[in-house]
């Protein structure tokens, strides 16, 4: 592109400014021009030009040249003349290729007395040739039609004057074959460059994918074993940890199920009141209890022998969320299920997802200030990715994978296992619903494991009191009952684990012919002024 302007200044000025829009909007996606300077040059005669300084910069999706020197000034007639080239500025359709240029842009703020423009292409058959050249402010349709047509050239064969902020757009359609596209993997490193917002959630989750494989992936389980019993020397809670990774209220149920069956408590139900009534015949065997069980021992009996539901209002959470990080101090350090403390490494990559996500709504909405969303929309979907990645970042060692292909044996156990099977087992210990309900809470296998044993006898358990509830006993009524309770519990402790215009962007140019088109609808075009 050349372009050859005369200003007469009236005043002192350092020289003028050019802007020229280079960012436009395809769809949702960026499409960029590539306007590269090739020679900048001043002249007070229109005849020996020189070259004169300037310099390059953008602003919003224009990119600005700025002629003159701050230390020098210039008066009266200059003529300038810019020379630069511009690439990705031909728009190439299925049928045809499209040339829609703003030779004069809609941005001058002043009056232009004489303007022509000419535009030179590869020979081609003029009847093949569609043109249109539209004049006027931005979005006005009028067109000027006594123009010059040749087998390679487009004039105007007179000047025109034009008020401020009007333009001239020049539209050429080509058949095929006349104008070379880039090559492919040149579009497509300039769509990459132009909307790399959008490729950022493919980086993060080949960088989160990587994370994981070398971190947070397990071991592969391989085959599991039907077991009659839980994993040994492991309490419920934990097995309801291992399972999936996290404490929730299931585990703390489970371990408030278990100190009750291992006798260190009462549970009585009276009235819409459900008290704990500790055993003191069992408190010299407290010591013995692992440390998620001794601090949910000590939460429900910080004020005496007794407590209620609504008395542990207020301060229950905080031993709920001591015992969580017992558990997961247990799992990680002494017992060694887990090479990284889960709460921990969940927590730091789900804050650096919200952290991402925070970013990404807040350069979405800055964004659309410049018509740059795609940054904006990528950290989001990053942030997205990475807080899906976090609850996966758990790590069990090969002991770990080990235990939890036995805990998967006992859960196999529970959605299979046969009446006889029930019947055997618990006329061989008659406490063994009592004893396994507590890990089926945790497994979240209860209502299914309750309903194995309709129909099987067993003794109302001692650990749960509820009056007149003694000739009518049944697994499924004492379990309804039961987890009843422990939801109005669950209730009452809300509980939460740890756990265009001057620098304005213009639309992508749309097609000319068949009646559309305007002023200021092309590539290219703007403004300038004086500095």
């Amino acid at each position: 592109v050349r372009e050859d302007i005369c200003i007469n200044f009236y005043s002192p000025s350092h020289g003028i400014f050019r802007f020229i829009p280079y960012g436009y909007r395809k769809g949702i996606l960026n499409y960029n021009l590539r306007i590269e300077p090739c020679s900048i040059e001043i002249s007070s005669d229109n005849s020996n030009f020189k070259k004169v300084r300037y310099k390059i910069f953008k602003r919003g999706r224009n990119i600005i040249f700025k002629i003159g020197s701050k230390d020098r000034y210039v008066e009266g007639v200059k003529y300038y003349r810019l020379i630069y080239k511009v690439k990705n500025g031909i728009i190439f359709k299925k049928d045809y290729d499209e040339f829609y240029w703003n030779v004069i842009g809609t941005n001058w703020n002043t009056y232009i007395n004489s303007a022509k423009f000419s535009v030179y292409f590869p020979e081609v058959n003029i009847n093949r040739l569609k043109v249109k050249i539209f004049i006027g402010s931005y979005k006005e349709r009028e067109e000027l039609r006594d123009f010059i047509l040749k087998n390679s050239s487009l004039e105007l064969p007179y000047s025109v004057s034009l008020p401020p902020n009007t333009g001239i757009t020049v539209g050429l359609k080509f058949p095929k074959g006349i104008l070379e596209p880039y090559p492919f993997y040149l579009k497509f490193y300039w769509i990459f460059i132009d909307n790399i917002g959008f490729f950022i959630p493919i980086f993060v989750f080949i960088l989160m994918f990587i994370i994981w494989w070398k971190a947070g992936k397990d071991e592969r389980t391989g085959t599991v074993v039907v077991k009659y019993y839980p994993p040994k020397n492991f309490t419920a809670g934990e097995i309801g940890v291992i399972i999936d990774e996290k404490v929730d209220f299931n585990d703390i149920v489970a371990t408030i199920l278990e100190l009750a069956v291992k006798g260190f408590f009462k549970i009585i139900k009276k009235d819409d009141k459900i008290i704990f009534v500790k055993n003191k015949d069992k408190e010299k065997d407290v010591k013995n209890l692992k440390p998620h069980e001794k601090i949910i021992f000590e939460g429900l009996f910080s004020n005496g022998d007794k407590s209620s539901n609504e008395e542990l209002k207020g301060t229950f959470s905080t031993y709920i969320n001591m015992a969580a990080g017992a558990l997961y101090e247990i799992l990680t350090k002494k017992e060694k299920i887990f090479s990284v403390n889960p709460d921990e490494i969940r927590n730091l990559f789900r804050n650096i997802g919200i952290f991402v996500l925070f970013a990404g709504i807040f350069m979405f909405f800055y964004g659309l200030a410049f018509f740059r969303i795609d940054i904006g929309i990528g950290l989001i979907i990053s942030g997205l990715i990475i807080l899906i990645f976090s609850r996966y970042m758990p790590q069990k060692t090969h002991k770990g994978t080990e235990i939890y292909r036995e805990i998967l044996g006992f859960k196999e156990f529970m959605k299979k296992v046969e009446k006889p099977v029930l019947e055997r087992l618990t006329k061989e210990d008659p406490n063994y619903f009592s004893k396994t309900l507590p890990y089926a809470v945790a497994l979240n296998m209860d209502k299914k494991w309750v309903k194995k044993f309709e129909g099987i006898e067993i003794s109302q358990p001692d650990w749960y009191i509820y009056p007149g509830f003694t000739y009518n006993f049944t697994p499924l009524l004492f379990y309804g009952m039961l987890m009843d309770d422990f939801g109005n519990i669950r209730n009452s402790l809300n509980f939460t684990p740890q756990g265009e215009s001057s620098f304005d962007n213009m639309g992508f140019p749309g097609d000319f012919g068949s009646g559309g088109g305007f002023s200021g609808g092309g590539f290219g075009g703007g403004g300038g002024g004086t500095w």
